[in-house]
C-alpha cells in the first residue's frame, strides 16, 4: 500500500491486526499495531487503536495464553478511555 502512496486508515489496520489474529500470528498482528501506534500516529494522520483494536489484539493474546500481553493491553485501553466488550 504504502509504494503506491496509499495509506491505510482505521477500518485497513483494523481488518490487518483480526485477520492476523485469526489466523493465530500474534508476532504479525503486533507488528500491524506497532506500525498503526508508532508511525501513523506521529504523522499527519493521527491514527489510533480504538476498542475494536484493543479487543482483537486482547482475544488474540488470551487465546495464545499471553495473559500478561493481554492484561498489559487491557490497561491501556482502559487508560485510553474504552471500555471493553464482553459481547465481543
Amino acid at each position: 500500500m504504502r509504494q503506491d502512496n496509499i495509506l491505510p486508515d482505521l477500518i485497513a489496520f483494523n481488518t490487518l491486526i483480526h485477520g492476523y489474529v485469526k489466523e493465530e500470528n500474534m508476532d504479525e498482528a503486533f507488528n500491524v499495531f506497532n506500525i498503526m501506534e508508532k508511525e501513523m500516529k506521529m504523522g499527519e494522520r493521527g491514527i489510533e487503536p480504538d476498542r475494536y483494536t484493543y479487543m482483537s489484539m486482547i482475544n488474540g493474546h488470551v487465546a495464545a495464553g499471553n495473559s500478561k500481553e493481554a492484561f498489559q493491553l487491557h490497561d491501556e485501553m482502559i487508560h485510553r478511555g474504552y471500555a471493553p466488550d464482553d459481547k465481543f
